[in-house]
């Protein structure tokens, strides 16, 4: 399109034939015998322009302003080619005077207005464009430029008026019909803004960011391979098109595809390094494969460049949780709060991470727990004041999870807790519905089966599947109950397989949280058990609802849910301490012994090659192989008396996969040692995580198993008597901190249950420096240890349980 054209939009309005003011003709006339012609010379120029020569049609612009001052052809021009060069302030100046010659251009005003546009000043650009059409109503390009200006500032539905204007007076307008499909794709009216850009593809098939746009609306409406197909079209016509390469890096993002993904954002980063969105995918990309650090580098490149995004913070406070760095994520959630008040998630997040993973210094967790207390109090007062919102998504994003690792009484908070998510999730519409639907069901006859659900995100190789899920789900009586199986998570693998050979449901498709409620309660369970609530976002959602009309919660997360959704905790005997009831929400059934069924392992185990590893074998090793955040400073002085009593020994630590909590907690242990007077460097000794077959090795050739006090071990601690070694641990308050403790105990090995610290101590130093009682030690757990496998005692007693449960109900 000419310069003319591209001005004037073709209308009969151009440079040859509009009238000029009169003073302006007779100036003209005088001094056509200096210049040829002034109109040619005009001419002359705007075909420089079109050609791209500016230098030329500049110069020549100016010799007709240097013979007419006042040329309204020669200083509109002449201010357009300064606006195309980036000079916005000379050219808003030229075409200002331009307007003073004649204010009646629509042309002019229209030009004006994408100059101030460019400036920043763009109630003035607003202006110019109402003005010129005023002057010309059918006038396409202000129309075009207005509704330009107002998509920028997101007021999409007087844009989308605009361009619908502009292809009324030009239908032909192709970039006037693309961006009407943009503002109705930002107004959510997908189908419309398909038919434009489809309208653009017709006639213009290689239009690249019509191509994008399509792919967009496409991928919303879930048609991701036809989505794709317009990305790499567009891609096609130009390798470089950023918004393509965002466009294709977010659909191989949503898809999983996140090694695609992360090559795609890191060439949208090379391709321009200051895109918000390139930026925020790769740090999203990056957390996938966690390298968190390079994660929180690239959040704040990019909120570097947007930072009021609320999202970008949001997602950077996700990352930092996922680091256990929960105060920083603090900070960074209040940041978002600040800017988007009214969010219920970022409300919700800030509130849980006021618990941190692990503490720096005795103290720090009744500070944390105070603050975390106060959070949730005004975070249940936030949600009273706006019962409306249908905040039911916040609901099980973030669990109190950590609350456990505190060694105080959870049961108050934890009710807070569990009512308010309750309350939330029955503000989803169909939850009532199925709620009602259970009330209807006719009573269980006797002699009826009983179906029994269980539901986890773990039926896999997990320690919640292997101590509690599969010995239920294994010896349930069949002339009994019928099993039914809902695998809420993605990881498969043998023991998933197993589980569905012993099921008579199963189910493990991919399903949103809404889908699995109904798919669930379509299979009418009359008991639903969850292993476990608190470990997984969509389990604790699930549990938040009434989806059977009995439902019970196992000690797969040792601690009540506090939801009066959940009836029974399934718990047992050796576990629990005499006034345990005290500590749950939901009514306390003890199975005999240790409540549950588990096989032994018979793992093949070479020996550990400790050399390599860097461990001392000439000194008693002491395996200390509980998490991070199972390790309150308020025990740290346990280790630091062992050391001393046994004055040359190891303390075999494993390196978590959140490798800055295991180096934190490895500072804060060399700092206590250090103030003892001992060196840190013989006694602390990291190792990397150890795959089953090695810690198996590791375990049979160790000398003394230390359990974490408060929290105590079941699997691990398990796997230790499997491997005949012993056992020294500190009988808890709780069931939390019981049960290596109900271990020893059942295999008669009380007397290294210790009732407190200083009696932990001595334990772990006799066992560390007497072979003697070390060697006789391991004969009992050799002869004892048979009687923790395979009983079939709590099946039976969960089988009565189940059976009166329903009939009561």
């Amino acid at each position: 399109m000419s310069i003319l054209k591209r001005i004037f939009g073709g209308h009969k309005e151009s440079v040859a034939q509009r009238s000029q003011p009169a003073e302006a003709v007779t100036v003209t006339a005088v001094r056509q015998e200096q210049l040829g012609n002034v109109m040619q010379a005009i001419e002359s120029a705007c075909s420089h322009h079109n050609a791209g020569r500016l230098q030329e049609a500049e110069r020549i612009y100016e010799q007709v302003l240097a013979a007419d001052a006042a040329n309204f052809n020669a200083l509109h021009l002449l201010g357009v080619l300064y606006h195309q060069r980036g000079e916005h302030a000379r050219a808003a100046d030229k075409i200002e005077a331009a307007l003073r010659v004649d204010t009646f251009s629509a042309a002019a005003h229209s030009n004006l207005g994408e100059c101030y546009r460019a400036l920043g000043r763009n109630n003035d650009a607003r202006r110019c464009y109402e003005q010129a059409l005023s002057l010309q109503p059918n006038w396409s390009a202000a129309a075009y430029n207005l509704g330009n200006l107002l998509q920028k500032e997101s007021r999409f539905s007087e844009a989308q008026t605009c361009y619908e204007r502009a292809l009324c007076a030009q239908p032909t307008l192709v970039d006037a019909q693309h961006q009407l499909g943009n503002v109705l794709a930002a107004q959510r009216d997908f189908q419309s803004a398909k038919r434009c850009y489809e309208a653009v593809l017709v006639t213009h098939p290689r239009h690249a960011a019509c191509l994008v746009g399509l792919g967009n609306v496409l991928r919303t409406l879930g048609a991701t391979d036809a989505a794709e197909d317009c990305y790499h079209k567009a891609l096609a016509e130009d390798r470089q098109l950023l918004p393509a390469v965002v466009a294709l890096a977010d659909l191989q993002y949503g898809a999983g595809r996140f090694t695609e993904a992360k090559a795609n954002y890191e060439k949208a980063v090379s391709i321009s390094a200051g895109t918000f969105e390139a930026y925020l995918g790769l740090a999203r990309a990056c957390a996938q494969f966690n390298l968190k650090d390079e994660a929180c580098k690239h959040f704040e490149k990019a909120l570097g460049l947007r930072p009021d995004s609320p999202t970008a913070l949001q997602d950077w406070g996700n990352t930092l949780v996922d680091m256990g760095e929960q105060q920083a994520a603090a900070d960074v959630y209040a940041k978002a709060l600040s800017l988007d008040p009214d969010n219920a998630l970022l409300h919700w997040l800030f509130t849980v991470v006021q618990l941190p993973a692990l503490f720096p210094a005795v103290g720090c967790a009744a500070t944390a727990r105070a603050v975390f207390i106060s959070e949730l109090q005004k975070l249940d007062a936030w949600f009273d004041r706006r019962p409306r919102i249908p905040a039911y998504e916040v609901v099980g994003v973030l669990w109190p999870f950590l609350l456990a690792y505190h060694d105080e009484v959870n049961t108050d908070v934890l009710a807070v807790h569990g009512r308010l998510c309750a309350r939330l999730m029955q503000h989803w519409p169909a939850g009532g519905q199925i709620t009602a639907a259970h009330r209807q069901r006719p009573k269980k006859r006797s002699g009826d089966k009983i179906s029994v659900g269980f539901v986890s995100a773990h039926v896999c190789d997990h320690s919640v599947w292997n101590a509690i899920g599969r010995g239920f789900v294994s010896h349930l009586d069949r002339t009994k109950f019928d099993v039914q199986i809902f695998h809420l998570g993605a990881h498969v693998d043998g023991e998933t397989n197993f589980a569905a050979s012993k099921a008579d449901y199963f189910d493990d498709e991919a399903k949103s949280w809404q889908q699995w409620a109904d798919s669930i309660s379509r299979q009418n369970p009359d008991v639903l058990i969850y292993p476990e609530v608190g470990m997984h976002a969509m389990t604790a959602k699930l549990a938040g609802l009434r989806l059977a009309p009995v439902q019970a919660v196992s000690w797969g997360h040792p601690e009540t849910t506090g939801l009066p959704t959940i009836d029974y905790y399934l718990s047992a005997e050796y576990l629990e301490p005499p006034n345990a009831q005290a500590y749950y929400t939901e009514h306390l059934e003890r199975l005999p012994n240790l409540g549950c069924v588990v096989d032994e392992c018979l793992i093949e185990s070479p020996p550990p090659d400790l050399m390599a590893l860097g461990v001392d074998v000439s000194v008693p090793l002491l395996l200390c192989p509980g998490v991070p955040f199972k390790y309150l400073p308020e025990n740290d002085q346990v280790l630091v008396d062992i050391a001393r009593s046994v004055k040359h020994c190891r303390f075999i630590f494993f390196t978590h996969r959140l490798t800055n909590l295991s180096a934190r907690l490895k500072r804060r242990l060399a700092g206590q040692f250090a103030a003892a007077g001992l060196d840190p460097d013989k006694f602390l000794i990291f190792i990397a995580w150890q795959q089953k077959a090695a810690f198996y090795g590791l375990m049979k050739r160790a000398d003394v198993f230390l359990d974490t006090i408060g929290f105590s071990g079941f699997n691990t601690a398990l796997q230790g008597l499997e491997c005949g070694l012993p056992i020294v641990t500190r009988e808890g308050r709780f069931m939390r901190g019981r049960l290596a403790s109900g271990l020893l105990h059942r295999i008669g090995l009380s007397e290294f249950v210790a009732q407190s610290n200083a009696e932990y101590v001595d334990n772990a130093v006799r066992l560390a420096t007497d072979q003697t009682l070390r060697i006789a030690t391991k004969e009992r757990i050799g002869a004892n240890r048979g009687i923790l496998f395979g009983d079939l005692e709590p099946v039976r007693a969960l089988e009565q349980f189940i059976e009166n449960a329903v009939h009561e109900r």
